[in-house]
């Protein structure tokens, strides 16, 4: 159990800095998957958490579905980076945020994991060269993991 935390404590740090998704592999090539400004913004409605994420649409990819894909993958990336940001600075009912009550407990930390990456995408829509998505976060889902932490 002592390693299972530890192994917490060490990688939580980590993944709470991840500025952005990491470069996909393209015939065996690392493909940047963010521009000079990764733009998302945030708005807490009364029923949901919504983030609207933009990612440019690489040009080192010639193929345009390919390109798409990558695009899309990187800004659902981006905004659910934004979602994990924002929902670990959420008070639970101790009074503590969510990023230090997870510190101990596994469990809370994939029951976050997994409130993050099951975000809906509601909408995508294509400009010139960038993807944007909208995901949303069901505020109901959230609170029962503020209550139980």
């Amino acid at each position: 159990m002592r390693s299972i935390v530890l192994a917490a404590v060490l990688f939580l740090p980590v993944f709470l800095r991840a500025e952005s998704p990491a470069p996909y592999l393209v015939n065996k090539k690392a493909v940047a998957t963010t521009g000079a400004k990764d733009q998302a913004t945030l708005h807490e409605g009364t029923s949901a958490i919504v983030v609207t994420a933009q990612a440019p649409v690489p040009a080192e990819i010639t193929d345009k579905s390919l390109a798409q894909s990558v695009a899309k993958e990187a800004a659902i990336g981006i905004g659910r980076t934004h979602l994990m940001r924002y929902v670990l600075k959420k008070k639970t009912h101790t009074k503590k945020t969510l990023a230090d009550a997870m510190i101990p407990s596994v469990d809370l930390q994939k029951s976050v994991k997994d409130l993050v990456d099951g975000a809906e995408v509601k909408n995508v829509e294509w400009k010139t060269d960038q993807c944007v998505v909208t995901l949303s976060l069901s505020k109901d889902k959230l609170a029962k993991i503020l209550r139980g932490a």
